[in-house]
């Protein structure tokens, strides 16, 4: 008997250096679903480096574009079954957040 690809996506979440993003792929590879790196998503949306928007307009408006990508990341990812990698600080100060885990991992 096989055994059937879970439908609920995985997210790496950890602190940015840990190895999400190294990781990722290898995980969504096995598992026969496409990786999607939520730094790589943010920069392609604001068309801006992560490190340009912390310098110029600060953390809170990065947080704040981070939210509104991964938002739209998880969605399409529930719908299709894809595996992110997130940073570190995902969830602090956003709804529902209090109950979720974050773990070591990162960039």
């Amino acid at each position: 008997m096989q055994a059937q690809a879970p439908t609920a996506p995985i997210v790496l979440i950890g602190l940015m250096g840990a190895g999400k993003s190294t990781v990722g792929p290898f995980v969504a590879r096995r598992a026969g679903r496409r990786f999607i790196d939520a730094d790589v998503a943010l920069e392609q949306r604001s068309g801006r480096r992560i490190a340009d928007i912390f310098a110029t307009d600060g953390e809170a408006a990065f947080r704040a574009l981070e939210h509104d990508v991964l938002a739209g990341v998880a969605g399409r990812s529930v719908r299709a079954g894809h595996r992110r990698a997130v940073g570190g600080s995902t969830g602090r100060g956003q709804p529902g957040a209090a109950g979720r885990r974050h773990g070591a991992g990162g960039g």
